[in-house]
């Protein structure tokens, strides 16, 4: 685990006999971790935030969080993928550009999953018309096109009027029964 944060665990020989172990940890410079909104309650609508600049994905965790939104990270398109798939997200939050790859690339991928076809999905972009533009635009089902800087009345907004609208969660419950 040390070794994979990028550490290192050694040891020394102790004055008199024995030894003494001691781990080495970088300092954290904020790049990495946090990603996952692990403080939120499970029972409310999660949302995915895909946006490759930690320090605006860190303020709209921080004032969507105020809304009463849980916000989950992925600085890359294949972080956002990786999450989309494994998790169900009452909305995904998307900036066009994006590390390596094109954010209307990754709606398209999203798009394509099964859970998340009506999942609402909002482009927050410097140049949301570039995304317009795409031909792709019209068939991908953007409920909405938010200019940067974030205008976070009208994103609460519409982020409320989105979960409003998705049915509750059914709970399944498997009964087995030899009988």
């Amino acid at each position: 685990i040390v070794g994979r944060m990028g550490g290192r665990v050694s040891f020394d020989d102790a004055p008199g006999g024995g030894t003494v172990f001691w781990v080495d940890l970088p300092r954290w410079d904020g790049t990495a971790g946090g990603e996952i909104d692990v403080g939120a309650e499970r029972s409310v609508p999660r949302v995915l935030l895909c946006e490759d600049d930690p320090a605006v994905a860190t303020t709209m965790r921080i004032r969507l969080g105020r809304a009463g939104f849980p916000v989950d990270f992925a600085h890359t398109v294949e972080t956002a993928l990786a999450r989309s798939n494994a998790n169900h997200y009452a909305a995904i939050l998307v900036d066009l550009r994006l590390r390596e790859r094109d954010g209307m690339d990754l709606i398209v991928q999203m798009r394509a999953q099964p859970h998340h076809r009506d999942t609402p999905i909002l482009v927050v972009s410097g140049d949301p018309e570039r995304g317009r533009a795409d031909v792709r635009a019209p068939r991908l089902n953007i409920q909405e096109w938010i200019t940067k800087p974030i205008d976070f009345a009208h994103l609460i907004e519409v982020l409320r009027e989105a979960c409003a609208s998705m049915p509750p969660a059914r709970h399944r419950i498997l009964h087995i029964d030899d009988d």
